[in-house]
């Protein structure tokens, strides 16, 4: 690690054995789209996390080899490559192994060119063709600093370098099991994507006199160039090999006592998470061997709100987080005693940490994988147990969260939950850990309503008729900054309903979003609309009854898809829904703004519901100025990302497009970190505008005239999961000029959904022949999970 001490802030953005035990404690169901699901206590106790023989440090397999000082060009590097390289052709010889190599001017070398060195190691199914695979990224560079004299850089990173070694070695004969269960079953090449692991060992991310722009990072710069420009063939599943990275996981500076990961990123808050639960579940069963004052990955239960926008420090995953691969970056922060001082050795190290460090991140590429255990009472010693069944798309949901803070593995203490666990998600600042959002600042509400002007000390008259007590409290959902959403039971009829709890300030009165979220919502009648039953206003609390849903569409997302991936025919159910909610919506002059997978509700059958109306504003007369500090940002309209307020009903239109390819793939489209970041990786996909082709473009607040030109993708090539008429209703949706943007009645109507059409069609034919066959399964029939979708 060369970036300086305190970290460098980067701001914003420029430009066996898996042992036979552990294979039969496994039950592959690659060929089904199954839902994520946390490793069982059995199987954690099966993962191994090396010993002396590996990282003793003057005779250990991986690591000793490396306490060399390993500047590059040097005698001590060749011989660290020759252990890395060797290592993988002794003992996994089905590893791909690649050199990528780059020369470049450096402080020290004049005019003379040094080598620099990239080793990649890659395991896919052998049947997958190039472009086709989404690789996990396991990443750490392996040259040391050149001062002080002797360096050798233990932490930084012979350690983290041994790790990898560690894990792959320990997921090599899982993927062999996978992979020949797979061909034998005649299920190879079968899936729309294969997943595999690739490792790079990185050179030259060292400083040679002064950690700059240009003094870091040699071939962490020269790989993810070449690979920005390294294009697959026309039919593959990713454009380059840069598109294939489903996850970059860089660790860095590991090895001391007692560190303190952070999370520093919150469009990848989640894979923290998950490497964080593991964590605390594994010293909850005795697994780690460390005594560390508090867990090594505290973050766990950081909210949104924590984040501190476009903040981390430099490092190696810089040029490849600028060309959008998503990072979870693993480095301790304050760093190391020992940081770039002669004391960074071998005998400095904690050894129980780094062979803890082995078993979580082992533990995490393993649940990565998608490895569905069996627990051990349900199977024999020779064979696999059945897939257990499901009862519903939402009946097995289990988050991060709920592990985290469990107290059989844990004393933390869990934080007020966000607004993404909620039913009916808490129309407040607050976004989910899995997105960035920027808040409402609009000043003043122009809805159909008997309400005055918004003040400082506004009130809502309320029908009273109805009290608190009518209604028994559940357990508590999600928490914002001025709601809290709780399960709750209707005592009267024993129904479930969502309860949104609102304490009332003395000063400020009822807050704008809630007076806003009623208005609107006392007149949207529609069964793809939460439905609002009821409000009960108090002294000091106000009271929103929903109706109660067994979850939103994100959750559904990570528990029932492929890698957070939908089945084509779930997916053009769900979009077909969610149109019809947004169209009822505009009808009536209504824009949602904060269209997003965590406010589209599902119950157990299938059906979708527009929720959040927080963020809605009504339109038309008196004005139709609005404020552009709307939607969350992934799935934000570009001509709202350029500073319009002027905007119309097609920023939904927008939203529900990201939301159709996010479905697809598992991942947002546009995942951008900053206003400004978005709006590049829009131009990258649906190329950068002109005022030729959007005339008016120089106009808007936002607009730089020194954008980089990108060309128009084809979107069926970035999206090959999409069949041909799913691509043109998708691009008609992501048009970058709004009013070239199709209406939500015109995308009812495309051809992409006349199986929902036709038997409307067919209906009205039977009215006059009775003799007619019954109309097929329209997306309001109950939907299953994603595992027997095939009997549906």
């Amino acid at each position: 690690m060369a970036s300086q001490q305190p970290p460098r802030q980067v701001v914003g953005r420029r430009a066996p054995s898996l042992l036979a035990g552990l294979v039969l404690a496994l039950r592959l169901f690659v060929a089904v789209a199954s839902a994520y699901k946390p490793l069982s206590d059995d199987f954690l106790k099966l993962v191994p996390g090396g010993g002396d023989a590996d990282f003793d440090i003057h005779n250990g397999e991986l690591l000793s080899p490396l306490l060399i000082p390993r500047v590059p060009g040097t005698p001590g590097q060749i011989k660290a490559q020759e252990h890395l390289i060797g290592f993988f052709q002794r003992s996994l010889p089905k590893w791909e192994v690649r050199w990528q190599n780059s020369t470049s001017k450096t402080p020290v070398s004049g005019d003379r060119e040094l080598p620099f060195a990239n080793l990649i190691l890659r395991r896919e199914p052998p049947w997958t063709k190039p472009g086709q695979a989404n690789l996990l990224t396991l990443v750490a560079h392996y040259d040391s600093k050149i001062e002080p004299k002797g360096f050798v850089g233990a932490t930084d990173s012979a350690a983290p370098c041994a790790i990898l070694l560690h894990v792959a070695r320990s997921i090599d004969k899982y993927l062999t099991q996978m992979h020949d269960e797979m061909a034998a079953a005649g299920e190879g090449g079968t899936l729309d994507m294969d997943m595999g692991v690739q490792i790079l060992f990185l050179d030259g991310e060292e400083a040679f006199l002064q950690w700059t722009d240009t003094d870091s990072l040699y071939g962490a710069r020269a790989l993810a160039e070449e690979w920005e420009n390294t294009p697959f063939p026309a039919m593959s599943n990713f454009q380059n090999p840069l598109r294939q990275i489903s996850l970059f996981v860089l660790l860095d500076l590991l090895g001391s006592s007692n560190p303190r990961v952070s999370s520093y990123f919150q469009t990848t808050h989640w894979a923290y998470q998950k490497m964080a639960t593991i964590e605390g579940r594994m010293r909850g069963l005795g697994l780690l061997e460390s005594k560390p004052r508090a867990p090594f990955l505290p973050d766990g239960g950081k909210l949104a709100t924590q984040f501190q926008g476009g903040s981390m420090i430099g490092d190696d995953h810089v040029p490849f987080m600028y060309r959008g691969a998503p990072i979870l970056h693993v480095i301790p922060s304050p760093f190391p005693d020992v940081w770039h001082t002669i004391n960074d050795d071998g005998p400095h190290l904690d050894m129980p940490s780094v062979m803890d460090w082995s078993k979580i991140v082992t533990a995490f590429t393993l649940e990565w994988l998608d490895m569905m255990e069996v627990e051990p009472e349900a199977q024999s010693a020779t064979s696999f147990a059945p897939e257990s069944p499901r009862h519903g798309p939402l009946s097995q949901t289990e988050t991060a969260g709920s592990i985290l803070f469990d107290s059989r593995y844990t004393s933390q203490k869990q934080p007020p939950p966000t607004a993404h666990y909620a039913v009916c998600s808490v129309p407040d600042p607050i976004p989910s850990p899995s997105s960035p959002t920027v808040t409402s600042a609009d000043s003043a509400s122009n809805t159909k309503t008997d309400q005055q002007p918004i003040t400082p000390r506004h009130t809502v008259a309320m029908d009273t008729k109805r009290h608190p007590s009518s209604f028994q409290q559940l357990e508590k959902l999600g928490e914002g900054t001025y709601a809290t959403v709780f399960k709750g039971r209707n005592r009267q009829t024993g129904d479930f309903v969502a309860l949104k709890e609102i304490h009332l300030d003395s000063e400020e009165g009822t807050p704008s979003t809630a007076i806003r979220e009623i208005s609107l919502m006392k007149e949207l009648k529609h069964e793809n609309i939460v439905a609002l039953h009821d409000v009960i206003h108090t002294e000091n609390k106000l009271m929103l009854v929903f109706e109660y849903l067994d979850g939103d569409l994100k959750k559904y997302m990570d528990t029932e898809g492929h890698r957070g991936a939908l089945r084509p025919p779930i997916i053009k159910s769900f979009m077909y829904q969610l149109l019809k909610g947004i169209e009822f919506c505009h009808k009536n002059r209504v824009l949602h703004r904060d269209l997003k997978p965590q406010n589209l509700l599902i119950n157990n059958k299938g059906a979708l519901k527009l929720g959040d109306f927080g963020l809605a504003r009504a339109f038309g007369i008196p004005v139709n100025t609005f404020s552009n500090e709307v939607v969350t940002l992934w799935y934000r309209a570009p001509d709202v990302l350029l500073g319009s307020r002027t905007y119309n009903t097609s920023i939904d239109i927008w939203s529900a497009g990201c939301i159709m390819a996010e479905m697809f793939t598992g991942r947002p489209l546009f995942p951008g970190t900053t206003n400004e970041d978005q709006i590049i990786r829009i131009f990258r996909i649906m190329g950068t505008p002109t005022e030729r082709t959007w005339p008016g473009l120089t106009q808007f607040p936002e607009y730089k005239a020194g954008w980089q030109m990108y060309a128009t993708q084809n979107l069926a090539t970035i999206l090959p999961q999409i069949d041909p008429t799913g691509i043109d209703l998708l691009q008609c949706m992501l048009q970058l000029r709004p009013e070239l943007r199709i209406s939500a009645q015109e995308a009812l109507q495309h051809p992409w959904f006349d199986e929902y059409n036709y038997p409307q069609q067919q209906q009205q034919q039977q009215q006059q022949s009775p003799l007619m066959p019954e109309p097929p399964r329209g997306y309001s029939q109950t939907l299953p999970s994603q595992a027997n979708y095939d009997g549906f």
